[in-house]
This record gives C-alpha cells, structure tokens and sequence, in this order.
C-alpha cells in the first residue's frame, strides 16, 4: 500500500476516480474554510497533486459526476450553481494538464454518473428535475477535435 493524497484539515475528499491508463487519479475535495470544491489531479507513480479547477459557493464541483475519456486525454466534471431548489448542472471537460475547461454544451438539473462509451464517443449520465422526472440523453461530437501532430 502507498498513499498517494492526504487532505489538509477541514478539507474532504468528496470523490477519486482512475485514468483508464492507471497513470493519474482525478479527484473532487470540499474546502470547508474556503467554501469551495476543487478538481485535482495526481500521478500515482507519486508527486504532488495539481489543482485544475476551482469553484466558490453557491457554485460546486460535482463529484459524482467526475470521469475520465477512455483515452486519458480528458476529464469530465460537473460544474453546478444552485439557486433555491434548482441545480443547474454544466458538464464540461479538461486536459488533466490544465488549461481552461471546455464546456460541452449541456446543462440539466442534478448531472451525475457520467460515464463514457470504450469508443469515447457516446457518454451516458444521470440526471433528474426532481421526484420522478429522470431522464436519459445521448451526446455525440462533444469533444475538441485534437490538431494533428507534426
């Protein structure tokens, strides 16, 4: 056993997720002090962890929303603002590099359970409006296109 990530007091672990390659961990913490939730990401070979977002009440990082394309190349997260019984959830994705998100053009209440297709192609998640008003949705072409290499 290694540990990899010990959170500062008052702050939380909210949820951790593997890259598909094994090689980094994406993980949501809960600052209580600061009021804020943040996305992370460490390497598992060891090292510090990078803080990639950051997000202020009444906006949140979603943790249960949190995953990886099947490639590696991003992470899927949940950014949601709440007002009075509304959470308007937008999934957006990063590079586990850093660098600004990238929105994917979807906000729905309650986002959560994101989890992509092997072919990295389709994703599938959960969300509802509340009691009894689930709904399931399909995106495609929701990624950057990625330049080529020279």
């Amino acid at each position: 056993e290694t540990e990899l990530f010990r959170p500062a007091p008052g702050v939380k672990i909210d949820h951790i997720a593997l890259s598909p390659d094994g090689q980094q961990v994406a993980l949501t913490l809960l600052e209580k002090e600061t009021r804020s939730s943040v996305l992370k990401v460490l390497p598992v070979a060891g090292g510090d962890a990078t803080e990639l977002v950051r997000a202020k009440e009444p906006e949140t990082i979603v943790g249960d929303s949190l995953s990886w394309s099947p490639d590696s190349r991003y992470i899927l997260f949940g950014r949601a603002r709440a007002t009075g019984q509304e959470r308007k959830t937008q999934l957006l994705a990063i590079s586990p590099r850093g660098g600004e998100p990238h929105a994917l053009g979807l906000a729905m209440d309650f986002v959560r359970e994101v989890s992509f297709h092997p072919d990295g192609h389709h994703i599938a998640f959960a969300a509802s409006a509340g009691k009894n008003k689930n709904e399931v949705w399909v995106m495609e072409n929701f990624l950057p296109v990625m330049k080529a290499a020279r």
